[in-house]
């Protein structure tokens, strides 16, 4: 019998983000009879670490930086959205340093135990790269966002791909804006759809609610409104009612820095008999099932993992054209109607759509319906498989 290939995971951080999502994704449907699976994670968060009780049982999870002390400003960062000067400072100073060093060295110290490592969230540092295992990183989000503001990260990057085996990208503008702009290793970069167990999302999906919810529309995010805008959706919502007499409420699943602004305008808008947020859920595909519609307003992504979950679930979607992901998910529009960033009344209006035009209805879900067989994980999975084995045996040359 073969030895099975040992293939490690990588994350900075576990938070309950899309990237996780994937994540949880992959490590449930690696073949084991092929691979052995393990998962190294940066960064203990403590409390924020909840996603760990979703993995897989026969997952073994490594942290490299464990100590509580270091990791209470990424902590508190991430729950008040800023720091203090002082507390900036402090982070900067002495914690980002020693926990980088932590960081790599533990990292080295458990390389003898894999045969190749997937960097999923692209985080590992340069000091990680150089080493004797094949490496191969993740970009999930597009090139213009992950560089927007980073004027001097254009040459880190390039440094820094140069030293993976191959690169994921997770759609067709990533694969080119990629191969243009790192023309030197553009044989690195390769497409892979994000996973989606589409029949165990569907089963989900048929879970009873425990209200009596009905009559509603849905996002599903993480609160962070440098991305997800949902403060638009929220204005949206409120023209929607305003202007065209919806009369059900909006649901909004997820959490994060940002719930608290969110609930402060939800307020200031005397909306709070018709918003409810229901904070993170372990299953959001029995909301979306239910739902008048399915809305996505972030303002730019990698890919926009809930598009394809409530296409799998038969939901109609209203979606912001944001870079990068929503029109190659959804045609240029066939499968849900796509809309400019922050236009909270085009948002509105195309809500109201969906809901009341029959027609307009049907064929959106019939589109969707074809369209998510491009997402099943046996698909992108078997291209994956070939990417590992292609790395491992060029590292063997």
């Amino acid at each position: 019998m073969a030895q099975k290939v040992h293939i490690n995971f990588h994350m900075g951080r576990l938070l309950g983000g899309g990237i996780e999502t994937t994540l949880l994704t992959y490590l449930n449907l690696f073949d084991r009879s092929l691979f052995e699976v393990s998962l190294t994670v940066g960064w203990r968060m403590d409390e924020l670490d909840s996603f760990t009780k979703l993995l897989p049982k026969d997952i073994e999870i490594r942290y490299l930086v464990s100590n509580k002390s270091l990791s209470k400003y990424k902590i508190k960062k991430i729950m008040n959205s800023k720091l203090s000067l002082i507390d900036n400072l402090i982070e900067n100073i002495l914690f980002v340093p020693i926990g980088r060093i932590i960081y790599i060295k533990k990292f080295k110290e458990n390389l003898k135990h894999y045969d190749l490592i997937l960097d999923f969230g692209l985080s590992l540092p340069k000091n990680c790269l150089c080493v004797n295992k094949p490496i191969i990183g993740f970009l999930h989000f597009d090139l213009e966002t992950y560089l927007s503001g980073k004027s001097r990260m254009l040459s880190k990057l390039k440094n820094k791909f140069s030293n993976y085996s191959s690169i994921v990208v997770l759609n067709d503008k990533m694969l080119l804006d990629c191969r243009g702009t790192f023309s030197e290793v553009r044989y690195k970069f390769f497409k892979i759809y994000n996973l989606f167990d589409v029949d165990n999302i569907r089963a989900l999906s048929l879970e009873k609610l425990n209200n009596q919810m009905s009559n509603y529309i849905v996002t599903v995010c993480r609160l962070q409104e440098d991305q997800k805008d949902v403060t638009t959706l929220i204005k949206a919502f409120n023209q929607a009612r305003l202007k065209y007499c919806y009369s059900g409420k909006l649901v909004i699943v997820g959490d994060g820095g940002s719930r608290g602004e969110l609930e402060k305008l939800t307020n200031d808008l005397n909306l709070n008999d018709h918003i409810v947020f229901m904070g993170s859920q372990q299953n959001p595909f029995k909301f979306m099932k239910h739902a008048d519609a399915f809305v996505f307003s972030s303002k730019f992504e990698g890919f926009g993992n809930v598009i394809v979950e409530a296409m799998a679930v038969g939901v109609p979607i209203v979606a912001t054209d944001c870079p990068v992901g929503p029109r190659e998910i959804l045609q240029d529009g066939d499968c849900g109607i796509l809309v400019k960033v922050g236009d909270a009344e085009e948002l509105a209006r195309q809500i109201n759509n969906v809901i009341t035009d029959t027609q307009l209805r049907q064929r959106l879900l019939s589109k969707s319906s074809l369209r998510v067989d491009d997402f099943a994980a046996v698909k992108n999975l078997t291209q994956l498989y070939k990417l590992i084995n292609m790395s491992l045996a060029n590292d063997a040359k």
